[in-house]
């Protein structure tokens, strides 16, 4: 029996036009948070990891958001 351990937990936040590294172009971007809880007994109780990646619609790749760039981009969401 496992007394702790970790779980991820993700959700979807929106969409947001910008220029894509990748294509060169103004694309579609899916932007998605991750957050990682520690868990006593499969009971989630300390956050301790949260990270924002956005994904391009068209080509694919993905890209971590930096913090300091965290508020911007959600004053932009769709």
């Amino acid at each position: 029996v496992f007394l702790f351990g970790n779980k991820n937990y993700g959700e979807h936040l929106g969409y947001i036009v910008t220029n894509c590294p990748a294509c060169r172009i103004d694309r579609i971007f899916s932007i998605d948070q991750r957050r990682q809880k520690f868990t006593v007994y499969f009971i989630p109780t300390v956050q301790y990891r949260v990270k924002q990646y956005m994904t391009c619609q068209s080509c694919g790749e993905h890209f971590e958001i930096a913090d300091d760039l965290k508020t911007q981009i959600a004053e932009r969401l769709m």
